[in-house]
């Protein structure tokens, strides 16, 4: 058999394989799978799959075994933003010191992320539009007005002096029921609808809209 047929065939499976797995899901839907294979303790190992608003899809099974394999897999809306986190409690990942463990995040048979060395923690983010995450987040500037984008919106601001910033949700058009989150870091923050790792946290300081007072450096990112 020529290259070219070789080519033309391989091409044929991975549309057929492709076609298949979206078969699985509603027409306007895409089904978004995780395969995982742990490491030698796969007890350290856990994941979850979360909407953007926070809501779990699908969850890590409870351990068995050694160097275990998992699959799961799920359907939801068309361009739905998807954010996968895995985590493990020894901080080494689950590759490649005692075990060769790696996880796979597919959409409709498409790898959108993978990998396995890290430390406590790895977190993808599939679909998600500018703003929906703390690495992706928007550029603040000070005396500036902003409309979230989505239930969770990311903004980015570094003072040009240090002092206190006044942080407000509370303006007599906003219906919205708001909290603020300020957090120093990104990287290998895990966020949650809670205060954990937060340098400042408002809710409700002014009906069910927020606000707070924060002590921020000059030149450090928030």
């Amino acid at each position: 058999m020529n290259t070219y047929l070789r080519a033309i065939i391989l091409i044929l499976l991975i549309s057929t394989f492709s076609t298949a797995l979206k078969a699985q899901c509603p027409a306007g839907y895409d089904v978004i799978k995780v395969e995982l294979l742990t490491d030698a303790y796969p007890q350290e190992t856990s994941w979850n799959l979360y909407t953007n608003t926070g809501a779990i899809l699908l969850s890590s099974q409870p351990a068995m075994g050694v160097s275990s394999f998992y699959a799961d897999s799920i359907c939801v809306p068309t361009g739905t933003c998807i954010k996968f986190i895995i985590q493990d409690t020894y901080g080494d990942g689950i590759c490649c010191s005692y075990g060769i463990g790696h996880y796979t995040l597919s959409v409709n048979g498409v790898v959108a992320d993978s990998g396995g060395q890290f430390t406590f923690s790895s977190t993808s983010y599939v679909n998600c539009p500018p703003g929906s995450y703390c690495n992706d987040a928007f550029v603040a500037y000070q005396d500036t007005i902003y409309n979230s984008v989505g239930q969770s919106t990311w903004y980015e601001f570094i003072p040009d002096s240090t002092g206190m910033f006044n942080i407000s949700a509370c303006f007599p058009d906003n219906t919205c029921n708001t909290r603020l989150w300020v957090y120093d870091y990104c990287n290998g923050l895990i966020w949650d609808s809670l205060q954990y790792g937060t340098i400042y946290y408002n809710d409700d300081a002014c009906g069910i809209q927020s606000y707070l007072p924060a002590g921020l450096q000059a030149g450090q990112t928030y």
